[in-house]
């Protein structure tokens, strides 16, 4: 796409949210929560992550909102997560 065309640019800062799926152990919630303090530790509200377990019970989805300041900033995050050994894949 060129820089020409009629996508809209986003906005920064925006609040930010993503989901992070995993092994359904304990330790993905607590190591998602970590990271991102580490990552947003003026933004971040632990008490607002949320998680599920798949039907069938393998994985866990944990949901997290932040605020991000740059496309840079979400993409550091995004890496610092998908790079997890927990982690199978953040939507």
């Amino acid at each position: 796409m060129s820089s020409t065309d009629n996508t809209p640019e986003i906005e920064y800062p925006r609040d930010y949210g993503l989901r992070v799926v995993g092994d359904n152990v304990d330790q993905l919630e607590r190591d998602v929560v970590a990271i991102l303090e580490r990552h947003c530790p003026k933004s971040f509200d632990s008490s607002n992550v949320t998680s599920q377990k798949s039907t069938s019970g393998n994985y866990k989805s944990v949901r997290v909102r932040f605020r991000a300041e740059s496309a840079e900033h979400v993409s550091v995050v995004y890496q610092a997560l998908s790079g997890h050994q927990l982690v199978r894949m953040v939507l």
